[in-house]
């Protein structure tokens, strides 16, 4: 519960100093008086924040969720209505599912804020508190690039964006469809959007000792009794026999062996993750992301070796364990980097092939013909990005220009390709690194 705290890559705190900042709040003070008959403290703080991770904050009723558990019918509204389930269908076909995946609907991994058409500029100049991931990677490329926030229950959680600066979710979808996926969407898939949204949230409240209240927010109505000595004693007692010394240190010795096969492996484990998430075999980050965290478990536990090595080689081992966890670390920016250019390049070939649906409605022959060979040189340029099928996703792409085609989607449209030659291209860069 405290290594969030301490841990350079998160809060990068210290224990007394979070107890301080603690009791220098009036609010915190009382409340930890009222549960802790010794106040604020680093046990006490531990304790208080294992409670809160024993709460499951997800609507376990909420539509979306219901529907995994007891489908849905494709007459009548069922669990989700019919303009929710529309709204599903845009956000798939739109791309927001690129980012926005797993099984928290996003939360695993970064992506710039404006990745196709720029978000700040003159009339919204950016800040440092708007620098994001480059505020820890000092890189260039990682400005204004932020944790893509899970979907669960986000009609409860504005205002949104990392400063609060969009007041309305519909306002929301729009922004992000215009800046994330270089697309003016029109009024009826935005609402759409919105209402597969809402079925993300829990209109029933929430489960747990806690409730959901409000429109901005969640309102934590907790009951919680004071731990006392007569609480303690309530509890049943659990007694174990302990294992002798000898047995404990041969454990500790295969732990401890086991985890440096685990590290030593974890870099064939993930890149395996990422050729499965290139190759669409797998369509969510979860399982990359969970090679990364079972690297960086492994990695820490090797900060405690065997109680009876001796000193020097004791030390060589600290030496080898802080290397690795150096090079576990590392991997969350080669995982962040390679999400972000998959993710861009995934969504701006779903919205290509979205707008050349828009375009074939009506289309005759002739036209049919040319959306036909723009697609198949889309998806050829997708697979095998090299120069000669980059061309010819351009030469496809030129000749639909001439086409008597709506000139914003076709504005559109050259975003998607953009996006995509970017992508790739910069991807083929950091293969050949």
């Amino acid at each position: 519960a405290l290594e969030p705290i301490q841990n350079p890559a998160e809060f990068g705190h210290d224990l007394d100093g979070a107890v301080a900042v603690l009791n220098s709040i009036p609010d915190y003070v009382q409340s930890f008086a009222s549960l802790y008959p010794d106040g604020i403290t680093v046990a006490n703080l531990a304790d208080a924040i294992a409670y809160y991770e024993t709460m499951n904050f997800t609507g376990v009723s909420s539509p979306f969720l219901r529907l995994f558990e007891e489908g849905d019918s494709e007459e009548g509204d069922g669990v989700m209505s019919r303009r929710a389930r529309r709204g599903q269908q845009r956000f798939v076909e739109l791309g927001c599912a690129s980012c926005h995946n797993g099984v928290n609907l996003g939360g695993n991994s970064y992506q710039k804020l404006g990745v196709t058409v720029d978000w700040y500029g003159d009339d919204r100049p950016a800040s440092t508190a708007d620098d994001g991931l480059y505020a820890r990677t000092s890189r260039d490329e990682d400005r204004h690039v932020f944790k893509v926030p899970t979907l669960h229950n986000v009609a409860n959680t504005g205002p949104w964006f990392h400063d609060g600066s969009v007041a309305s979710l519909q306002q929301a979808v729009d922004q992000m469809a215009r800046h994330q996926s270089g697309r003016y969407l029109g009024n009826n898939d935005i609402d759409d959007i919105v209402a597969f949204l809402r079925t993300t949230g829990d209109s029933q409240g929430m489960l747990g000792d806690c409730a959901v209240g409000g429109n901005y927010g969640v309102t934590l109505e907790c009951s919680v009794k004071q731990r006392t000595a007569a609480n303690d004693s309530q509890l049943p007692e659990v007694t174990a026999p302990l294992p002798e010394a000898d047995a404990l240190l041969v454990r500790h010795a295969e732990a401890y062996q086991e985890a440096l096969q685990r590290v030593a492996i974890a870099p064939a484990r993930i890149e395996s993750e990422m050729q499965r998430i290139r190759s669409g075999e797998v369509a969510h980050y979860d399982f990359l992301q969970f090679e990364h965290i079972e690297m960086l478990r492994h990695a820490r536990a090797l900060s405690h070796p065997v109680a009876n090595v001796n000193g020097s080689e004791r030390e060589s081992l600290l030496t080898e364990a802080r290397r690795l966890q150096a090079e576990a670390s590392r991997y969350e920016i080669i995982i962040a980097d390679f999400l972000r250019g998959h993710a861009a390049a995934l969504n701006a070939r779903l919205n290509y092939q979205d707008l050349l649906r828009h375009f074939s409605l009506g289309a005759d022959e002739k036209t049919t013909l040319l959306l036909g060979e723009a697609e198949d040189s889309l998806l050829r340029y997708y697979a095998v990005p090299d120069s000669e099928s980059q061309s010819r996703l351009e030469t496809a792409t030129s000749a639909l220009y001439e086409l008597e085609f709506d000139e914003q989607k076709l504005l559109e449209l050259a975003r998607q390709v953009r996006v995509l030659t970017a992508s790739r291209t910069s991807e083929r860069s950091a293969q050949g690194d």
